[in-house]
């Protein structure tokens, strides 16, 4: 099942369009790179994706800004390597937020 990043609001889901549909977020670690990886299935009106990491104990933080494909109804593979070699020791968590060129924004889960 397909999880959108997020619906009109105030709107009935069934009635309009889902401007970003992601089908996946997902993290990988190999030595000091956590590679985050996302998957939009259709895009409406996006211009990208800011990426925020927390450290345990600690706020968000903006690391990136990964630009959106605008609108379209191809999925779109998205990547970004994240060096931690100067990070201390810790659970990291990610999250992405969503932005709509009118600004606009959701967040998705942190994983």
């Amino acid at each position: 099942m397909r999880d959108p990043v997020y619906p009109y609001r105030g709107a009935d889901e069934a009635e309009v369009p889902i401007p970003v549909e992601l089908v996946s977020f997902t993290a990988s670690v190999s030595k000091n790179i956590v590679t985050l990886s996302w998957i939009t299935a259709t895009e409406l009106n996006n211009s990208g994706f800011e990426i925020e990491r927390k450290i345990e104990n600690s706020d968000w933080s903006r690391i990136a800004f990964v630009k959106g494909a605008g609108t379209t109804t191809d999925p779109v593979n998205y990547i970004y390597n994240d060096v931690v070699s100067d990070l201390q020791p810790g659970t990291l968590l990610y999250r992405l937020k969503q932005l709509d060129f009118d600004g606009t924004f959701t967040y998705t889960d942190a994983i």
